[in-house]
């Protein structure tokens, strides 16, 4: 339902295409992997993220350089997005997730995902003020 709420309108309108669509299959199935292969790891959380993090940081790093400008324009806004996604959602729902598994809590932490582009509306509707189309 919530992904319905958020992307509906290409959906219906039939501006979503089949390769946008197999992209989001293929991150649907690297996630459920990789929530399903952390059960295993038997490494402390914080050097888990660190570990991650930082082999994402060099790919990521690697594929801006040659695909990229590196140009960013720093507004207010674009800061405090910066620091809630680095700090809340990276960090925070990131150690989360992995107690959660660790826990052996895996079908609560799937369904946590069902919650994502309702909670996304909800909130760029009242912190950045953009009005839902439907």
């Amino acid at each position: 339902m919530g992904l319905v709420f958020v992307v509906g309108r290409q959906i219906f309108s039939g501006t979503l295409s089949a390769e946008r669509i197999l992209y989001s299959l293929f991150s649907l199935a690297s996630i459920t992997i990789g929530t399903i292969m952390q059960k295993f790891v038997r490494i402390n959380l914080p050097m888990n993220v660190t570990v991650q993090y930082t082999c994402s940081l060099v790919v990521f790093s690697i594929l801006s350089f040659l695909f990229g400008s590196f140009e960013v324009k720093w507004t207010g806004i674009f800061f405090i997005s910066l620091l809630f996604m680095s700090l809340g959602v990276t960090v925070g729902a990131t150690l989360l997730l992995y107690y959660m598994i660790h826990k052996g809590n895996l079908t609560n932490t799937t369904s946590i995902f069902y919650c994502v582009p309702p909670f996304t509306a909800v909130m760029d509707y009242f912190v950045f003020e953009h009005k839902l189309h439907g």
